[in-house]
């Protein structure tokens, strides 16, 4: 019978409970211990990837287009699509973060985005002129855009978004910065797409 894999921790558990089992008594209770653990799933422990739900079945939904200005809206009303407009409208809990460093003597800068770099590539050369900033790092044409809705669309049809109008946190990390997310599905309800998004953004240590 093949043996389970053991993580280093489980491997050094074993090891000292052999040694233990050299003693008579508290050998029966470890013993017990030990094969309680061995038999958790630590697995189900495990912090899961968030994915919208029925996200295998994007491959067989209609993807709706997105026009970013005036002259694309238009466009897609006279290729016979109904545009959905929305405003654009920046969330202030997506964000980035940058600090800049400089050379006193050449001018020259570099831009770091990450907090462990001041440790990590520290350059004598270079100083901090502007120090950890927060901003929001995307950039749209217009302040307005639409979703491109095909005539033929019925309530309830499941549909994917490919450029996402609303701003939704994607992920988070402990720095700081948020991202939004780009595309996910959607259905449409005869006036508006309700968006199939995460309940939690994906959160990143690091």
């Amino acid at each position: 019978m093949a043996s389970r894999n053991k993580n280093p921790f489980t491997i050094f558990l074993w090891s000292i409970l052999r040694w233990l089992c050299t003693f008579k008594y508290p050998s029966l209770i470890i013993v017990g211990f030990f094969n309680l653990w061995n038999r958790i799933d630590f697995n189900r422990f495990k912090r899961k990837k968030h994915t919208t739900r029925f996200q295998n079945d994007w491959g067989k939904l209609r993807v709706i287009k997105t026009a970013r200005d005036e002259d694309a809206i238009n466009q897609g009303a006279h290729d016979g699509y109904k545009p959905l407009l929305k405003k654009v409208e920046p969330s202030d809990e997506i964000r980035s973060k940058y600090a800049v460093l400089q050379n006193p003597i050449t001018g020259e800068i570099k831009t770091i985005g990450d907090f462990r770099a001041m440790g990590r590539n520290r350059d004598a050369d270079y100083s901090m002129v502007i120090g950890f900033t927060f901003y929001y790092p995307y950039h749209f044409p217009s302040p307005f855009a639409a979703y491109m809705v095909p005539k033929d669309i019925k309530p309830g049809e499941r549909v994917i978004l490919e450029d996402l109008i609303e701003d939704i946190v994607k992920g988070r990390w402990n720095q700081g910065n948020a991202s939004r997310l780009k595309s996910c599905a959607a259905v449409w309800n005869g006036r508006d797409f309700e968006l199939d998004v995460p309940d939690e953004p994906e959160f990143f240590i690091g």
